[in-house]
């Protein structure tokens, strides 16, 4: 068993790493900010929870895709189950992408989500029923 931790976080990357499609998505998408600094230095997500939900963009299978291809989680033929550890998953937008992508490819892959904030992890529970999610910052992952 393969396990995978990673973050969708377009900083890791370099805009011009992306397809010239994404490119001016990536510079909203970290541009743009509805969280404020809270206890301890995490980020609080600061406005109803159902707006956020409604005001994000989703996220395009063909993104998505490139994503996974790019960390080799959409390798040909792999039999072996890799776990997947979506950190700071928020209401699930990715993680919805991802499921239909890896249901497509009939990808071997197990999405465990999570996030620090409860707020975020019920409304993912309401909106991504089958995957688990559990609430940690990603500074404690392997920690109790």
């Amino acid at each position: 068993m393969t396990f995978l931790t990673f973050r969708i976080s377009l900083s890791k990357f370099q805009i011009s790493d992306l397809p010239p499609k994404f490119q001016a998505f990536a510079v909203q998408a970290l541009e743009s900010n509805m969280a404020d600094a809270g206890k301890f230095g995490l980020r609080e997500f600061t406005t109803d929870v159902s707006l956020y939900e409604r005001g994000r963009p989703e996220y395009s299978e063909e993104s998505v895709e490139f994503l996974l291809n790019r960390v080799d989680v959409l390798p040909s033929v792999k039999q072996e189950l890799i776990k997947l550890l979506e950190i700071a998953a928020g209401t699930g937008k990715f993680t919805r992408a991802m499921v239909r992508v890896l249901a497509a490819k009939k990808a071997n892959v197990e999405i465990i989500a999570s996030d620090s904030q409860e707020v975020m992890c019920d409304m993912f529970r309401r909106v991504v029923p089958g995957i688990e999610i559990l609430r940690f910052p990603a500074e404690n992952i392997g920690k109790d």
